[in-house]
């Protein structure tokens, strides 16, 4: 292959992967690597090309390939570096991002992924947490990658609100997609319990992407969670459940039976037969609302 053909090929797979055509683009970057010169773009793209197609094996494959060849590398230990989180080898992710901290201590996309990787590993040492991520920012304050998780980080610990709120600042000043900034309002609201103001911004960006499955997604579980009677069930779980609230009717009427057995007042047991029937009422509608719910949610 002549070096315009490499050069020709390779713009094409670029091509054909960023039009959706995975087989016509991996096919020639196999026909790069294969003839061995300048195929260093053709490694990585050919490891994103299957990372974005879910298959991460084969990215982890094609990685140690180039690494093997090139060696340590920032841009294929990442593919390296996922595999292992996808497999959830959390020792062997973490010791590939220490490597590539060793290449380049100041690289925000390692930074902020090792900030991630402690919350994933359910890291206790909160200041650590966030050393790396305002330490990503100080170095690349303008990078969305490192934006989007700073406020993953921070939406998930309100006691942040303050320097959420001015990352959502700078992530808008340098944002100029529309479905990510949509899509980022909406995870800040979910996480605060707001869905009704959370499932607004998701519904726009949907509109802006309508065949993203993940938007499809949240869409769908908040219109479950902002229904009343999800509300109404989650309110009678969180003071007991249906133990506590039977426990509760039991009480209640043998109380007033005993009032009115004692006093031979048929008044009370007429109310004892009221709220108990009332509450049960209650009870089974909420509970046949949310079953309903639930199995048009699935």
């Amino acid at each position: 292959m002549i070096r315009n053909d490499i050069r020709k090929n390779f713009e094409l797979a670029n091509h054909y992967s960023n039009t959706g055509k995975f087989k016509e683009s991996e096919e020639l970057y196999k026909l790069i690597i294969e003839d061995g010169t300048n195929d260093y773009g053709a490694y990585v793209n050919l490891a994103n090309l299957y990372r974005k197609y879910g298959k991460s094996l084969e990215a982890y494959e094609v990685s140690l390939a180039a690494r093997e060849k090139y060696g340590p590398d920032l841009l294929i230990d990442q593919f390296i570096y996922f595999y292992f989180l996808d497999i959830h080898d959390y020792v062997a992710a973490e010791d590939m991002l220490l490597d590539c901290l060793e290449l380049d201590p100041n690289d925000s996309s390692m930074l902020i992924r090792y900030a991630d990787l402690l919350i994933i590993t359910g890291c206790k040492d909160k200041d650590k947490i966030k050393y790396f991520i305002e330490k990503a920012i100080e170095n690349d304050p303008n990078n969305n990658v490192v934006l989007q998780n700073c406020i993953n980080f921070y939406s998930l610990k309100l006691k942040y609100l303050k320097d959420l709120n001015f990352l959502l600042e700078q992530f808008f000043e340098s944002q100029i997609d529309e479905f990510n900034k949509y899509y980022t309002l909406g995870l800040v609201e979910y996480e605060k319990r707001n869905y009704k103001q959370s499932y607004e911004y998701y519904y726009n960006a949907f509109m802006i992407r309508p065949n993203n499955q993940t938007i499809l997604y949240l869409l769908n579980e908040l219109k479950f969670k902002k229904s009343k009677f999800y509300i109404l069930r989650m309110l009678v779980e969180r003071f007991g459940g249906t133990h506590l609230y039977y426990g509760l009717l039991i009480v209640l009427s043998i109380v007033c039976d005993f009032i009115g057995l004692s006093s031979y007042s048929k008044y009370f047991l007429m109310i004892t037969a009221f709220i108990t029937v009332y509450w049960l009422i209650t009870y089974l509608i909420i509970s046949l609302s949310y079953k309903k719910l639930l199995k048009e949610n699935h």
